[in-house]
């Protein structure tokens, strides 16, 4: 059966051969808008996923490794001469290091989910033992993703102050593997209120791009390198973003606090954010809803998030078909 969801640009098909599923689909060129859900922690993996299909996504991004699995305390004042010489403590816990890898089809893992390294792991931190305990574990959660067969992992999100050498002498090591799993920069489009580019001004102090490009140049631009790029409730001006349309963007993550309500209190982007999703349409990159774990975890929740993407999506003309004119229309409005 197809139901519309009140967009009539876009169809979202179901089977019921394993649950609900949807896809998302331009009723003109047939193209498939790829989503995702991306979570801050995942209890059960198979129930992320079901939840994952009855919003209308296609794949999951999650944590690799528990929050508990951070190797010790760090703190930055921790500089003392002998941690320039300590190795990486083991991990002494009864319970496993991960979920277990049986728990899905590896189908599912190759297709369905994508990888987070921890948080906390800050290979250019100021503090030597925080770099080797970052380091190690690096190493061990990309040994860990690519044992899975799994797309890619996600690094965490760089911040301005990064240096980010360290960082890309990680992921070069780890790309020198002859068929390597793929790893992505999560980015910023901007770094708040302070960047110099959100208002479209002359930089004066480095920029999301410039970090990006520092380190794809380290790594040799290596092919199995790409960077998510996380939208802000800011947006930066139209000259900084139109840099990323020639970059390897993999994933677009749009947290739901970049939305604002409409006057049915409906979740919807401003223009200057729309102009930029759909713009980034043309390239085919996923898309990926990222929030609160109330919010990610359920697929009501996400759903409506879902539902506007897929409308942006299904204005898109194709070959002289002008679709723009075709208003959106809230969830309650949704018929089957």
């Amino acid at each position: 059966r197809v139901w519309t969801c009140g967009v009539p640009s876009v169809c979202f098909s179901f089977s019921d051969s394993e649950g609900v599923q949807m896809v998302v689909v331009h009723p003109i060129s047939g193209d498939q808008l790829v989503l995702g859900l991306d979570l801050v922690t995942v209890t059960s993996l198979k129930a992320a996923l079901e939840n994952v299909e009855t919003s209308g996504c296609d794949f999951v991004v999650c944590p690799l490794v528990h929050p508990r699995y951070e190797r010790a305390p760090l703190h930055q004042d921790d500089r003392s001469p002998g941690d320039l010489a300590m190795k990486p403590p083991w991990i002494d816990r009864d319970d496993p290091l991960t979920r277990s890898g049986m728990e899905l089809r590896s189908g599912q893992w190759i297709e369905g989910v994508v990888g987070k390294l921890s948080p906390w792991i800050r290979p250019d931190s100021a503090s030597a033992r925080t770099r080797r305990l970052s380091e190690d574990a690096f190493r061990e959660e990309y040994e860990l993703a690519s044992h899975l067969s799994l797309k890619a992992v996600i690094t965490p999100r760089i911040s301005s102050s990064d240096d980010c050498v360290n960082l890309a002498n990680c992921i070069s090591s780890a790309l020198s593997l002859e068929r390597p799993t793929g790893i992505w920069v999560r980015v910023p489009i901007s770094f708040g209120t302070g960047d110099p580019e959100l208002c479209g001004e002359p930089a004066s102090e480095i920029s999301p791009w410039e970090v990006w490009n520092k380190i794809r140049t380290l790594c040799n631009s290596h092919r199995s390198l790409g960077v998510v790029l996380e939208m802000e409730s800011e947006l930066v001006g139209k000259r900084a973003t139109e840099r990323w349309y020639a970059e390897p963007v993999e994933m677009i993550s749009i947290p739901t606090s970049t939305f604002v309500k409409n006057k049915a209190g409906f979740p919807v982007l401003l223009k200057r954010h729309k102009d930029f999703v759909t713009n980034m349409f043309q390239s085919k990159v996923p898309f990926a809803v990222s929030g609160n774990a109330a919010t990610t975890n359920s697929s009501e929740g996400a759903k409506p998030y879902v539902m506007f993407l897929a409308h942006l999506f299904g204005k898109q003309p194709v070959d002289g078909h002008d679709v723009s004119v075709i208003s959106y229309k809230s969830p309650s409005e949704a018929g089957s």
